[in-house]
Order: structure tokens, then sequence, then C-alpha cells
């Protein structure tokens, strides 16, 4: 007669439905499954995924589908299927955040790291001779236009709002829209 090991015993109850035996079983080797994951999961994924999740999604398929199909006759059998779960699981959420265009880390830029091309979003001045241009282009648009027009461009560059150059002028407010679309076209 063959001798029944305690692993044996306790992986029997699991698949009997004894919560009091899965919870054993979970506390034994979940720290093995823990580092398993994390020696798999990438780094730039550790921070979109907690490992303790991937342990947990393990746990639930080994439970829901492979304690009753699986006759595990030591602890070195359960190590290694929960091994081949976990590295199943990290690499299915590894390809889903590579592959898939949206959800890719390649395209991810850290704000934070020097390194990481934080220092690329820099914001883009104009350089002296754009400046120059643009202001060289207001001066030729001012020198075209009437002296009304002229005064209501100029006040307009100040910040004023339509109304106050309207009754600064002394015209209308739907005279100074007309004319600023008259320009903008």
């Amino acid at each position: 007669m063959q001798k029944v090991t305690p692993f044996a015993r306790l992986f029997a109850q699991v698949q009997a439905g004894d919560n009091d035996a899965a919870r054993q079983l979970c506390e034994r080797y979940g720290p093995h499954l823990i580092r398993v994951v994390r020696r798999r999961l990438h780094p730039r994924l550790r921070s979109k995924f907690d490992s303790t999740d991937f342990t947990q999604d393990v746990w639930a398929s080994f439970f829901t589908n492979v304690a009753d199909k699986y006759d595990l006759d030591n602890p070195e059998d359960l190590i290694r299927l929960l091994t081949a779960m976990a590295r199943n699981k990290v690499l299915q959420a590894l390809r889903s955040r590579t592959r898939l265009q949206k959800r890719a880390i390649d395209r991810e830029v850290s704000l934070d790291d020097k390194n990481g091309g934080g220092d690329k979003l820099a914001v883009v001045q104009q350089t002296p001779s754009q400046v120059a241009m643009r202001e060289e282009a207001w001066h030729e648009l001012l020198a075209r236009q009437p002296p009304v027009t002229r005064r209501i461009l100029l006040l307009l560059r100040r910040g004023q709002s339509h109304e106050t150059i309207a009754a600064d002028l002394g015209i209308s407010l739907r005279t100074v829209q007309r004319l600023l679309r008259t320009l903008s076209t």
C-alpha cells in the first residue's frame, strides 16, 4: 500500500472543496508564486500592475479550473504548475501592453525621468528671426489699413475687448466686428 504524504492529503482536501485546505495551500505556496511573478514582471509594467493581482489571478484560475483536473502528488508538481500559470498570465499582460498601439509601454514617456524623454517636451519658442518676421508682417498690415482700422488693431493687440474699442472710438460694436471679419478673410 502506498503511503499518503501530507501534501497529497492537503491536495485531496482542496479537491474536495475544503476552504481551510485551500487557505493553507495559498499560505504555503503563495510566497513562491509572488516571487515568480515579480521575477517575470517587466520593469516598465511594475507601475501598471501589482504582483499580488497576478497571484490572485493565478489562484482563481487554479481553483476554478485546475484543482479538479490534476492529480498532483508532490509540492514540486504544484510549484511547476503554478509557475507556468504565473508565467503565462504575466506574458499575456506584457503582450497586451506591447502589441496594442493604444497601450504600448514603448510609447510612454516619463515626465520626471531626465533620461526618459521628459527633456524632449520643452516649450517650443520662436527664434529671434521668427519674432522679427512676425513684427515686420504686423507693421506691413498696419501700414495698409485706414486710420480707424489701424486704431482698432492696435487696441486689440493691447488686449481691449470689442465693446471697449467701440466705446473708445465712438463707433458701433457691429462696425468693429465687421472690420475684423473682413481682415480675417
